[in-house]
C-alpha cells in the first residue's frame, strides 16, 4: 500500500501538536567509546549561557566561537594488570600551584556504564626555592598507579531523560618533599581527594552546534546531563596531616570543599560529548565550554540502526518515496536545512512505504523519521 503526503502549511501546523517524539536513550551499543580513536573539541571561554532543564528542548549554541583547540587521543587497552576493566586510556593534565603533571586516564565500558576507573600518574619534578626561599628545596610527583576506591560513572546505561545516579570514590597523588630549612628531606607525601558525584539526565531534545568548517551543525537528538563534583582536598605528610605553616605557604587550607557543576550533552553514535558547559568554579568568573568538531563527521546514515530507511528518488524535484523496511503504526517525518532549521513536519499511520512532497529550495537537507516505537533514522536528501 502506498500513501501520499500531502500538506499545507497549515495542517503541518496544526498536527505538528499531535506528533509522538521518540525519546533519545544513550546505551552501550551506540555509545561504542572503545578502542583507538580522537576527538577535537572547540573551547569558547566566554560567558556561555546555561542550558535550560526540561523534556522535549530545543538548544541553540551555534554562536560558539572557537578560542582554542584541544584534541583527547584514546589508546584501546586490554589486560592491564591493574585497571583490569579498562577498555580504553587518553592523556590528561593537572596543575598544582603552577606545577603541572600528567596522567593516563583509564575508562570502561559495559552494558551498564561508560566509567573511569583510574588514572597512571606520571612523575615530575619541581624547585620550589620561589614558595620557601631554600634553594634545594624541591616537590616531586611520583609515578603511581591510581586505580579509584570505586569507578567514576561518567554514564549509567540505558540513560535517558529523569535517570539519576552517583559514585564516590577517593584518589591519591603521592609526592616527595624537600624543604632544607624545615628539615624536611625527600619526605613522602599524599594529597587524597575524597570525590562525591551526582549525575541526572535533566532534559533531552535537539542541539544545535557549529560545523568544524564555520556553519550550523544539524540537529541532533540529545540528552542532557548534569553532573555536581563535591570534593574534599587533604594533605598528608610522613603519614599525618600536612603542617599548618607548610600549606599556608602553598596557599593551601586543609579539608578544603570545592563544589563543581557541568552540563554535558550526548547523542547517539557518537562516542563523545557533544558538548560539555562548565559553571564558575575557583578562578574561573564565568562559564566556559567545548563542543565537538567531530559531529560534522559523524555518519547521517548512522544515526539509527533499528530502521532501514530507504530514500527514493534522491536527488529529487520534491517527491521523496520512503521505503521503512516493514510497516509501522504511526510516526513522523522531519526535514531540516543546513542551518539546523525544521522546514517540513508531518506523520504518518500504519504503512511501510509512503511519499513526501517537499516544496523547499533546492539544496541539502536531513530528512528524519522517528516512529513510536522508538524507531529512529536520517537520510542526507537532495531537492534539485
Amino acid at each position: 500500500m502506498k500513501t501520499t503526503l500531502l500538506f499545507s502549511n497549515a495542517v503541518i501546523f496544526a498536527m505538528s501538536s499531535l506528533t509522538l517524539t521518540a525519546q533519545t536513550t544513550i546505551t552501550e551499543a551506540n555509545y561504542q567509546r572503545t578502542g583507538t580513536f580522537s576527538h577535537t573539541f572547540g573551547r569558547d571561554q566566554s560567558a556561555v549561557v546555561l542550558p535550560a532543564t526540561g523534556s522535549n528542548q530545543s538548544w541553540d549554541y551555534t554562536s560558539l566561537a572557537e578560542e582554542t583547540s584541544v584534541t583527547h587521543d584514546h589508546t584501546a587497552v586490554s589486560g592491564d594488570p591493574v585497571f583490569t576493566n579498562a577498555n580504553n586510556s587518553s592523556v590528561w593534565y593537572y596543575t598544582f600551584q603552577g606545577m603541572s603533571y600528567s596522567a593516563n586516564h583509564y575508562e570502561g565500558l559495559n552494558a551498564s556504564a561508560w566509567t573511569v576507573e583510574g588514572r597512571k600518574i606520571f612523575g615530575e619534578g619541581y624547585s620550589i626555592t620561589a614558595v620557601t626561599g631554600g634553594a634545594d628545596d624541591s616537590l616531586v610527583f611520583l609515578d603511581y598507579d591510581d586505580l579509584y576506591t570505586s569507578p567514576h560513572v561518567q554514564l549509567e546505561f540505558p540513560a535517558s531523560f529523569g535517570n539519576t545516579w552517583s559514585s564516590n570514590y577517593e584518589r591519591s597523588t603521592p609526592y616527595r618533599l624537600t624543604v632544607v630549612g624545615s628539615g624536611v628531606v625527600n619526605a613522602p607525601g599524599e594529597v587524597r581527594e575524597f570525590r562525591s558525584v551526582s549525575s541526572e539526565v535533566v532534559g533531552d531534545g535537539t542541539l544545535f552546534i557549529p560545523l568544524s568548517t564555520g556553519g550550523p551543525a544539524p540537529a541532533r537528538d540529545v540528552i542532557l546531563v548534569k553532573e555536581i563534583i563535591t570534593e574534599i582536598d587533604s594533605v598528608f605528610l610522613n603519614g599525618s596531616p600536612a603542617p599548618t605553616t607548610l600549606l599556608s605557604a602553598f596557599g593551601l587550607v586543609q579539608g578544603t570543599v570545592t563544589v563543581t557543576t557541568s552540563y554535558s550533552f550526548y547523542t547517539p553514535d557518537l562516542s563523545s560529548k557533544l558538548l560539555y558547559i562548565l559553571e564558575p568554579v575557583g578562578s574561573l568568573s564565568i562559564n566556559r565550554a567545548e563542543y565537538s568538531k567531530d559531529a560534522d563527521n559523524l555518519s547521517i546514515d548512522a544515526f539509527s540502526n533499528q530502521m532501514e530507511l530507504q530514500v527514493f528518488p534522491n536527488p529529487s524535484n520534491g517527491v521523496f518515496t520512503l521505503d521503512l523496511g516493514e510497516r509501522y503504526y504511526n510516526g513522523e517525518v522531519k526535514i531540516f536545512d543546513v542551518s539546523g532549521k525544521m522546514v517540513y513536519h508531518s506523520s504518518f499511520e500504519c504503512t511501510q512505504e509512503f511519499q513526501v512532497q517537499f516544496a523547499g529550495i533546492p539544496g541539502v537537507y536531513l530528512l528524519e523519521v522517528s516512529t513510536a516505537e522508538g524507531n529512529q533514522a536520517r537520510k542526507k536528501v537532495i531537492k534539485k
